[in-house]
């Protein structure tokens, strides 16, 4: 299937790999700039290249992985999947950490409540563990050429990094103007009148995200997936770092 893709694209847009080229200028460019972004204090385009650097480098990922893959002996790395597809639910948690990226990109921390917003962070957190390992178990099949691949990563992890560290330096001047201006606790929702300060703050976080993982655990297991689907996604494989299958049998 993968490779039927690829000749279209050749036939639409003519070589695959000049096209991997602009992509691999592009998300140099895009790294460069969320650098800026991390280090600036204010960067009035950073939703929009944050956006970017999603997007642009799922293509840019997609192209470079299977291009990088399209090697070896009977081109089994190319054809057998990263992650156990038995174990599915895996791809839905994924989806739900860049969904809780969004939602701290592009709304700030008074926009939200106690409650989204540590549901959010909690997601986020999960998403990152996940690509962190995920960049792991393909290692072991990548030239030393596309590499370049780990950008995406790189740069998942540190946006991550600076829209936690942003909604949290945001929560921090919240709760230093309620202070200062003796605001109205009646105003305010029931789990934000108990939340009033910093450190409180942090371990509702710690505990939603507790919560969070022994819901997304109790999914797996009413799902007949098991508690230890999320590592036998990783393992149930052939070929890979994490694998427990040396070799898969030749695709006829």
């Amino acid at each position: 299937m993968n490779k039927m893709l690829f000749v279209f694209l050749e036939f639409i847009i003519g070589d695959i790999f000049f096209i991997v080229d602009i992509f691999k200028t592009i998300m140099l460019i895009l790294t460069i700039w969320n650098i800026f972004n991390c280090i600036a204090d204010d960067s009035k385009i950073e939703n929009l290249i944050s956006s970017l650097t999603v997007l642009l480098g799922a293509v840019f990922y997609y192209l470079l992985f299977n291009i990088s893959l399209d090697v070896g002996d009977n081109g089994s790395a190319f054809y057998y999947r990263t992650l156990s597809p038995e174990y599915w639910l895996i791809d839905y948690v994924v989806v739900l950490g860049f969904i809780g990226y969004f939602i701290l990109l592009y709304n700030k921390a008074n926009k939200l409540s106690p409650l989204l917003s540590a549901l959010s962070i909690g997601t986020v957190v999960i998403l990152n563990i996940f690509q962190i390992a995920y960049a792991f178990q393909i290692s072991v099949h990548l030239q030393d050429s596309n590499k370049l691949i780990y950008l995406y990563h790189a740069n998942i992890l540190l946006m991550s990094a600076r829209v936690i560290y942003r909604h949290m330096k945001e929560q921090v001047e919240i709760f230093r103007n309620r202070l200062t201006e003796n605001e109205d606790h009646k105003k305010v929702g029931h789990i934000s009148n108990k939340i009033d300060s910093l450190s409180k703050y942090s371990l509702f976080i710690f505990v939603v995200f507790l919560l969070l993982v022994a819901l997304i655990e109790l999914i797996f297991v009413l799902l007949g997936q098991g508690l230890d689907a999320p590592i036998k996604a990783f393992t149930e494989t052939a070929d890979w770092k994490f694998s427990k299958y040396i070799k898969p049998p030749y695709l006829k």
